[in-house]
């Protein structure tokens, strides 16, 4: 493609439309993937909280477990 020095009047109109179709374009391949950060955004909110949920379920496994007749109150046939 010539350098637009040495382009005719119709050919920078063309060439200018043809870069206004490839902006719209990629307006809205950026709206798509805007609306797929905040999808994915929510997600990753939602799955934190179920993280956390489970960190503080384990930790409470991990406590009982590891209980026993010398570090506890309970009767040694527990064990």
């Amino acid at each position: 493609m010539p350098v637009p020095e040495e382009m005719t009047c119709d050919e920078l109109l063309e060439l200018v439309g043809e870069q206004g179709a490839r902006i719209t374009a990629l307006g809205e391949q950026i709206a798509v993937r805007d609306r797929q950060i905040t999808v994915m955004a929510t997600q990753m909110a939602g799955l934190a909280e179920v993280n956390e949920t489970l960190g503080e379920r384990l930790a409470k496994l991990e406590h009982v477990l590891s209980r026993n007749s010398k570090n506890s109150s309970s009767a040694p046939s527990k064990d």
